[in-house]
């Protein structure tokens, strides 16, 4: 008997650079279509998830210290109401913007119109009461952005505005506004 030793050859593994890549090159040849077969049921079973969400860098300004801005009318006379003088009211806030010296900002005073003017801050349960707001003696629209100097922060009132048609109520009334300060 002799004993004869094969030496197996694979074609073209001349290209490869050694038998060791030209055995990878054939199992993964021999592999492929069951990893595409793999794949396809895979595939079949999958679902696209998305996420997503918004990144916000650090707060720029600080306003009120965090805390609720008070607005007291007080008691109001009816009759009075003017939408210009009577029971115009200073809005007291702070504003610490020293995180966002360097860049340009801007301020509005977000809230429900009234249904009469949607300009002016609308009061629940007062169809023909609402307040006007004003910087540093302008009228300001509810809503609406204006450039904001963080060294001198504008001056902010409000005063009640009566709708000529319509009846006012009397008795407490409360509004909601969110003071808002943004940088480009």
């Amino acid at each position: 008997m002799t004993d004869v030793t094969a030496t197996p050859r694979i074609p073209h593994s001349e290209r490869l650079g050694s038998p060791l890549r030209a055995g990878l090159a054939l199992i993964l040849i021999l592999a492929a279509p069951s990893l595409s077969l793999a794949q396809t049921a895979i595939a079949k079973n999958q679902v696209r998830v998305e996420i997503s969400g918004t990144i916000r860098a650090k707060i720029p300004c600080i306003i009120n210290n965090n805390k609720p801005i008070d607005i007291p009318f007080g008691d109001v006379q009816i009759s009075r109401i003017d939408g210009k003088q009577y029971k115009i009211t200073q809005i007291r806030y702070t504003l610490d913007c020293r995180r966002a010296l360097s860049y340009p900002l801007n301020m509005k005073i977000s809230g429900k119109g009234a249904g009469f003017n949607s300009k002016l801050l609308g009061i629940p349960g007062q169809s023909s009461l609402g307040i006007a707001l004003k910087r540093n003696t302008t009228n300001l629209a509810l809503n609406d952005w204006f450039s904001l100097t963080p060294a001198s922060p504008p001056k902010l009132e409000a005063v009640l505005v009566a709708h000529g048609e319509g009846t006012i109520t009397g008795g407490e009334f409360s509004a909601a506004a969110t003071l808002v300060v943004d940088y480009q």
